[in-house]
């Protein structure tokens, strides 16, 4: 009742007056925000209203109960197969189950004592999983079969046991537990297109949604029209499978630069590697280049980095007094960016990293730079998705850049994207890094980057800098 009371007196809800709302009745404020977004008519929020499990679009906005009546509009379309990935993945660890098996005789439910028995047993089963009798070193990741390999049999009686205890008299400790037991059943029940791998560091198992396109093969249908945007989504064929975009039925629209070309020019520099093996090696050279660039143009540089302790360690060897640096860090507020940035302070450079604030133009800040540099391509770190996508795509010989190049890719792109704001500012993207002169990582730019000069040397540098030097 209050909820339609709150829904015919008002014409906008906001997140904040739902949350206000929630609290007031003692409700979750993810509840009611899914709740009330049901009546909306019109809706505006992040990726996470497609990612979530519980999103269905006909019990949002049809009313008749036949096609739904939606349109849908995407930004920032390119990130969205990564925030399925995210939202989807299921870890469900030892503790976890000791959580439930010690906490759930405290509630009062008839099936309590059981559910607590029966996590108990999943908990020694799996630790019995993760752990070598033999007593023989193990690797921390070890890549399993997603079905969990008898594992389904041990949690889906702990799963039913679960589903009967009313949700408002389990411990509050306990509801996250709850909630990993359950999707992991799920995610086991219907193991296409998943991989799982075991982390014996954190004592558990973890489901990976390798395909994220065919969930949201399943929202486009449940749709009228949708329509995704971004000024990353290339390649498109990439991005079509990614998103679970049907080639036929799907119109692919390709905008022209809103800026002239001559407002950015593109120079790429080899003399350096980048590569982590090379890192600790190329340090001095890469603050030489950077130190080059700023001093050539006399303004403000913005240098984006693959990782913080490559920032900081080049970061150390910038020793020219002449220039003015700072480090772009979460604690430090954009406004002291923009005074960094302002005219006449003589060479400047900012230093951040790739994926962050800066790079993704998140609260970007009004100033005028020279040039922005990108530090190698990017490419994610080694971690047990990437490397399960890398496993699940290299059958058609497209692992490596399905699970690491086109996300690097993206984030260079992106990154590039902060040089020109308006019709009046114009500069230089610099691409440094001996790989983005290579073929294979070259066709895949891009078609305005690939022909791009090549510096091999800073007096070639400082000749293309200068307007002098064209390959």
């Amino acid at each position: 009742e209050w909820l339609t009371a709150l829904l015919d007196g008002e014409r906008v809800l906001t997140g904040a007056m739902l949350r206000e709302a929630a609290a007031r009745h003692g409700l979750c404020p993810r509840r009611v925000q899914l709740e009330a977004a049901r009546h909306a008519d019109l809706l505006i929020g992040d990726h996470n209203l497609l990612a979530d499990p519980e999103w269905s679009p006909p019990g949002w906005f049809s009313r008749s109960g036949g096609q739904p009546d939606i349109i849908l509009l995407v930004d920032e379309a390119h990130g969205l197969p990564d925030r399925i990935r995210d939202r989807r993945a299921v870890c469900l660890n030892v503790p976890s189950l000791r959580v439930l098996s010690e906490e759930l005789p405290a509630c009062e439910a008839p099936f309590a004592r059981g559910a607590a028995k029966l996590a108990e047993e999943a908990a020694e089963e799996m630790t019995g999983r993760l752990h070598d009798d033999g007593g023989e070193d193990l690797p921390r990741y070890e890549r399993v079969d997603p079905s969990g390999e008898g594992l389904l049999e041990v949690l889906e009686p702990l799963a039913e046991a679960l589903r009967l205890l009313p949700p408002g008299q389990l411990p509050a400790g306990a509801l996250s537990a709850m909630d990993a037991v359950l999707r992991a059943v799920e995610v086991m029940r219907r193991a296409e297109g998943w991989a799982a791998f075991l982390d014996r560091a954190d004592g558990g198992f973890c489901w990976e949604l390798l395909e994220p396109g065919r969930v949201l093969a399943r929202r486009w249908r449940e749709t009228r029209c949708a329509i995704a945007f971004s000024a990353t989504l290339s390649p498109p064929a990439y991005f079509l499978e990614e998103l679970g975009l049907p080639a036929e039925g799907t119109d692919v629209l390709t905008f022209g630069d809103p800026f002239d070309p001559e407002q950015r020019r593109v120079i790429r520099y080899s003399g350096v590697s980048t590569r982590f093996r090379d890192r600790e090696g190329d340090e001095p050279a890469l603050a030489r280049v950077l130190s080059t660039a700023a001093t050539a143009t006399g303004g403000v540089w913005l240098a984006f980095f693959p990782s913080r302790d490559y920032l900081r360690a080049t970061e150390a060897q910038l020793h020219d007094s002449t220039l003015r640096i700072m480090t772009a860090t979460e604690g430090i507020p954009l406004h002291h960016l923009m005074r960094a940035g302002g005219p006449g302070g003589g060479p400047t450079l900012l230093l951040a990293t790739l994926g962050g604030k800066l790079a993704e133009g998140t609260g970007w800040p009004e100033m005028e730079l020279d040039g922005i540099a990108v530090v190698g391509p990017g490419l994610p770190q080694v971690s047990p998705r990437r490397e399960l996508l890398r496993e699940h795509e290299s059958g058609e010989g497209r692992g490596f850049q399905r699970a690491y190049l086109h996300p690097g890719l993206i984030r260079v792109q992106q990154a590039a994207g902060r040089l020109v704001r308006n019709e009046n500012q114009q500069g230089v993207i610099l691409l440094i890094g001996r790989r983005f002169v290579e073929p294979g990582l070259a066709a895949e730019l891009p078609p305005e980057w690939r022909e791009s000069p090549v510096a091999a040397t800073l007096e070639e540098l400082e000749s293309l800098l200068a307007g002098r030097g064209t390959s």
